[in-house]
């Protein structure tokens, strides 16, 4: 699959979050190391995404109390 990045007015959080997703799906075939490296991401940063994945953070804990 190729990803074509624009630079387009997106919040740094939805990007991270987009960042994350695409090594996901191509973990299998390359080095999580390699892929946060091309990304910018950093590796602690995409396990911890890993391990809060289905549960709410505290933004949307407050959104579902309204």
């Amino acid at each position: 699959m190729r990803y074509i990045f624009l630079r387009l007015s997106i919040r740094p959080q939805t990007l991270e979050i987009l960042y994350y997703e695409i090594i996901e799906e191509m973990r299998d075939r390359y080095p999580v190391t390699m892929l946060c490296s091309l990304l910018g991401i950093s590796r602690a940063g995409y396990y911890k995404w890993r391990r809060r994945q289905g549960t709410k953070n505290r933004y949307e804990k407050d959104r579902d109390m309204l």
